[in-house]
């Protein structure tokens, strides 16, 4: 192919794989946010859900070692579909997930559960993707 003929055919293929350029993803809800301590020593954690780049949800919490205040569960954090993404910090370590990766046809509620291990690693335990929240 020459030059000219490679030239003049740029428009037409940018504009046919123009629609191409962006990924549809699928939108996700929000069914909970559970953060669980399995160690003998407290920590404090934060929760974070953003839609894009703004935050719709913040929690600060006290992860205890007893039976009542070694976990905390948000029950539906944010209402309706988004592009959320879920983090939970614990000191410097930040764990995150996109919701949306875990959309499974039609379950698109999805739940989450951030884990410190009795050995001290911080883990995204569990997901689970719904159709019902």
């Amino acid at each position: 192919m020459n030059r000219r003929t490679l030239l003049s055919s740029l428009p037409a293929a940018l504009v046919w794989g123009g629609g191409c350029l962006g990924r549809d993803e699928p939108q996700a809800r929000l069914a909970w946010v559970d953060l669980r301590n399995d160690t003998d020593r407290a920590h404090d954690a934060t929760v974070t859900v953003l839609d894009g780049e703004e935050t719709v949800f913040e929690e600060r919490v006290r992860l205890g070692t007893g039976p009542q205040s070694s976990k905390r569960v948000f029950d539906r954090p944010v209402t309706g579909e988004g592009d959320y993404v879920v983090r939970a910090t614990i000191g410097d370590e930040r764990r995150e997930l996109i919701a949306s990766d875990h959309v499974d046809g039609d379950e698109t509620c999805v739940g989450v559960r951030f884990l410190v291990t009795d050995g001290g690693s911080f883990v995204i335990d569990h997901v689970r993707a719904m159709q019902q929240c």
